[in-house]
């Protein structure tokens, strides 16, 4: 999916950018290459959304500690200094990939072609949201559709069994009206319908 291959470019390139900047500034290698997040228990510091202790605090910030405010200022005065050709010397071959995928995603979402059978996604998530909207997620909550609730109700027409054409002229025969190609493309790229082959 488009959505998902450019949030994958974007937090590549945001950690690039955050490694790139601390290694200017000096800061130590500890710093910055974190360790991977603890699956261990949370303390009652963090379930309590307290700052860390003075001394994990020094250790964090190193010499920082206390000018934050300035440290951001510096971090966007490196980073907008930035060309597009020293970003990619940067970020490197794995950025290059992604940003790859990212463009393939594109054309595929540019060029779809809504298939002859669908069916509601089985694993389809929905989430009310007032007397007359829902919101359905086929592939990622951070790519959220809301829909009316006429349109929701639309989706159990296509049962895998049907042709797309059948669907739609039993539709407009109990609706009055058909939905047409953007809305069912729209409802593909979500992942809401699917092709018969991918369920």
């Amino acid at each position: 999916m488009f959505w998902v291959a450019l949030k994958r470019y974007l937090n590549g390139a945001e950690k690039a950018l955050v490694q790139y900047t601390l290694q200017k500034m000096g800061w130590g290698i500890q710093n910055i290459i974190l360790p991977e997040p603890s699956e261990g228990p949370l303390t009652l510091r963090e379930v309590d959304d307290q700052p860390p202790d003075p001394k994990t605090y020094r250790e964090l910030w190193e010499d920082w500690a206390g000018r934050e405010e300035d440290l951001y200022k510096e971090t966007f005065r490196l980073v907008s200094a930035l060309t597009p050709k020293s970003f990619e010397k940067i970020s490197g071959i794995s950025q290059k990939i992604l940003l790859e995928e990212v463009k393939m995603r594109q054309r595929d979402l540019l060029n779809a072609k809504i298939p002859r059978i669908l069916k509601r996604n089985p694993n389809l998530h929905v989430e009310k949201k007032g007397d007359d909207s829902y919101c359905p997620v086929g592939y990622s909550p951070l790519d959220p559709l809301e829909v009316s609730k006429r349109i929701y109700d639309l989706l159990d027409f296509f049962d895998g069994r049907r042709t797309l054409k059948e669907a739609c002229r039993l539709i407009q025969q109990r609706s009055g009206a058909a939905p047409d190609k953007e809305l069912l493309t729209l409802l593909c790229q979500h992942r809401i319908l699917l092709n018969t082959k991918e369920v």
